[in-house]
């Protein structure tokens, strides 16, 4: 633990050292470095220790904390990767040498079952990415084969996911059961150890709030009005599945995980699922997509990604957002901020611009605000130098995309200008423009073939084919690769020092450890990120004699705050709700106990008052329930539900008896269309009998009028004679 600066890091180690638990961290707090900290304690030969539910990058950076951490020894070298290229010989000897191994789950399960590795002899499993974990993962089987065969080693499990645990019915429980622990430690942004020791050095913050164009603002909110048609167009076509529509709101179709949460819903039942409510499932990821181009690509490559979405549009069978009137706005505005067409104009500044075309060429806000930035940081370096010498000037952006895009803006930028990034828009546009030229060709040459009735073109794509990114796209850098090359090379008029201004993207936990690498003076966050702002706590913490200055840039009233925002506020309402839970029992076991269940069950009848329970003795005894159930009732047809439509029934009103209410919607003829319109129309059950036919089908209609006085009148005495 001596490789831990933090008081509340140490804390988590020495509690978790001394108990098994399933240890759940607010991202950003240095999760990679608690399981460090346990691979350091781990790492010698007479234990052998398991780490489990890893990726190569993550087994290479927790292996490079190993070997950087102090009085290690030879520690590191008890830290052993094992994948499918080594043999089974090779591995047997792993593990008899003892040490931590970073295994793959596919490989365990067969090393577990062959017996080709000692079960008794393993020490523990440290298993990370426990929010992982589920019913039907291999992890689940393989702490299901270490329990059977070993009873005293140690389970330890580590996740920053609170949101996941939080989610669903008891889905912490179920986690906890899987993993065989009976313990959760929670550690929260706002546990009073962590505040104290972040808050002790405060950061110098320096927060912009940038509006949006009129233009930007005007796309943000048709995107948004195509995100809330397409929501209301799934819940239509999915009437017939039975989904959970709670979901289904715009707020959480911003995020990443509402795509988790569709499938999730909807895999079991895909091949039921028709063409339609499929092609709206990627529609949403396609608007939710816009909402981020739009504030990180420039005008020109933004529009130019619209035009690749229209070109490979299938009227026939293509997305249903793109026929509603807020897509025509959204493609009009965009097309508006790159160039409009006039009569007649000539471009005076480039005489290769196409005739008529008069250049907008809209920057994105933040470009300006990104050189007032480093003028001001050029500025701080000259009056107050630093005194170990070489400044570094940190950029974090979203993905690797927007890296390169500054890169080029900050190369090709004239600080003297009042359009900075007009040189780099100007070169945007001519390769906008070839590539409108090349599909241009590339339709001719399709339509001469089919004309023709030659084979389709199979050659290789022109340049800026018809894929759905722009042509200077990037692919991510996976690893510790998320660092560009710097951009430049500042120096001042008073003196020779240089400030090496880098741009990296967010990767996660791997964000520290750039940190500590750069030990950067200034931190532009060109884009926001909560799990960011917690490493850089982190970092300021450990190195408190540092001069840092952070300047946080974000639009103002956008999507991209709202995303922000939204992202701290799950993360605090789920730790909110473990804290919660876990306070109603002292531990959480792995048996539910039949007094718990009975208690869960009143809880659930006092808060759902319709809700009816049938309780079976046993599996068969459920089936003969469901087949007296549905003995009185005739088979549902497909075709008449999907009809229906969505239900609009809505919560029942408390103006009314619900045992009265629950008979009328018994009764023949009274449906969840008509039963509302009864009770406001008709004082009791006792009236409605008593109603002549007419009268019953002024209110209900001839079909379920006569159905309804057939059931009143009807003398069962006679059928019994």
């Amino acid at each position: 633990m001596s490789s831990l600066p933090l008081a509340f890091q140490k804390e988590i180690v020495a509690e978790l050292a001394t108990e098994d638990a399933l240890l759940i961290m607010a991202r950003g707090l240095g999760l990679r470095s608690i399981i460090g900290a346990f691979l350091q304690i781990y790492s010698q030969p007479q234990n052998l220790v398991l780490l489990i539910n890893t990726n190569a990058e993550e087994e290479v950076a927790l292996r490079d904390d190993l070997l950087r951490s102090t009085n290690v020894g030879q520690g590191g070298a008890y830290f052993r990767s094992i994948t499918s290229e080594q043999s089974l010989s090779e591995r047997s000897d792993l593990y008899r040498y003892g040490g931590v191994m970073a295994i793959t789950s596919r490989i365990l399960v067969m090393d577990l079952l062959t017996g080709r590795i000692p079960v008794h002899l393993i020490t523990g499993i440290l298993v990370a990415n426990a929010h992982r974990v589920s019913a039907t993962s291999t992890e689940a089987f393989i702490l299901r084969l270490f329990r059977q065969g070993n009873s005293e080693g140690f389970v330890k499990a580590f996740s920053d996911q609170p949101e996941v645990f939080s989610a669903g019915f008891a889905t912490l429980e179920k986690t906890m059961k899987l993993l065989y622990l009976r313990k959760v430690n929670l550690w929260p942004r706002f546990h009073v150890t962590v505040t104290e020791s972040l808050e002790s050095h405060a950061t110098d913050v320096i927060e912009i709030r940038q509006p949006m164009t009129k233009a930007m603002k005007a796309i943000q909110s048709a995107i948004i009005d195509c995100i809330d048609v397409c929501l209301q167009e799934l819940r239509r076509s999915s009437s017939a599945i039975e989904l959970d529509m709670e979901d289904f709101t715009v707020e959480k179709a911003l995020f990443k995980s509402f795509d988790v949460i569709i499938r999730k819903q909807l895999d079991p039942i895909w091949h039921r699922v028709s063409s339609k409510t499929k092609q709206l499932v990627g529609d949403l990821k396609t608007l939710r997509n816009l909402l981020g181009y739009l504030v990180s690509y420039d005008s020109v490559n933004f529009n130019l990604y619209l035009e690749t979405i229209l070109a490979t549009h299938n009227p026939s069978s293509g997305s249903y957002w793109l026929m509603t009137d807020p897509a025509d706005k959204i493609y009009s505005t965009a097309k508006s901020r790159v160039f409009l067409h006039q009569a007649g104009y000539t471009d005076p500044d480039d005489p290769n611009m196409l005739p008529n075309m008069r250049p907008t060429l809209e920057e994105l806000p933040k470009w300006n605000i990104l050189s007032e930035i480093m003028d001001e940081v050029e500025l701080e370096m000259h009056h107050s130098p630093h005194s170990e010498g070489l400044d570094t000037v940190l950029i974090m952006t979203q993905d690797q995309r927007s890296c390169t895009q500054l890169r080029r803006y900050l190369s090709t930028t004239k600080s003297n200008s009042q359009t900075r990034g007009k040189p780099l828009m100007r070169e945007l546009l001519h390769g906008y423009l070839r590539w409108k030229s090349n599909m241009k060709h590339f339709k001719d040459n399709v339509v001469n073939m089919k004309t023709t009735k030659q084979s389709p073109y199979s050659g290789n794509n022109p340049a800026g084919s018809t894929r759905g990114a722009p042509p200077n796209k990037r692919r991510r850098v996976r690893g510790g690769g998320n660092m560009v090359a710097p951009v430049s090379k500042h120096t001042t008029a008073s003196f020779e020092k240089e400030a090496e201004v880098i741009a990296a993207f967010y990767n996660g936990e791997s964000d520290s450890r750039l940190l500590e690498n750069v030990k950067p003076r200034f931190i532009i966050m060109y884009d926001p990120d909560p799990t960011f702002v917690r490493c850089i706590e982190v970092y300021k913490a450990c190195h408190p004699g540092k001069q840092v200055r952070v300047y946080f840039t974000v639009y103002d009233n956008s999507v991209e705050e709202q995303l922000y925002l939204s992202a701290l506020r799950r993360e605090k309402d789920a730790f909110t709700k473990l804290i919660r839970d876990k306070s109603d029992k002292s531990e959480i076991r792995t048996d539910i106990s039949v007094a718990e269940l009975s208690s869960k069950l009143v809880l659930l009848t006092i808060a759902f008052p319709t809700l009816r329970l049938i309780w079976s003795s046993s599996v068969h005894a459920t089936v003969e329930i469901f087949e007296d159930l549905k003995g009185s009732e005739e088979e549902p047809d497909v075709l008449q539900a999907q009809a229906v439509g969505v239900d609009t029934e809505q919560e029942i009103e408390s103006a009314f008896n619900l045992t009265p209410q629950d008979m009328l919607r018994s009764l023949p003829g009274i449906t969840s269309k008509n039963y509302k319109h009864v009770m406001n129309n008709v004082e009791n059950i006792r009236e409605l009998a008593e109603m002549e036919l007419t009268q019953l089908a002024a209110l209900l209609g001839e079909g379920p009028a006569q159905t309804l006085w057939n059931f009143f009148h009807k003398d069962s005495r006679l059928d019994m004679a």
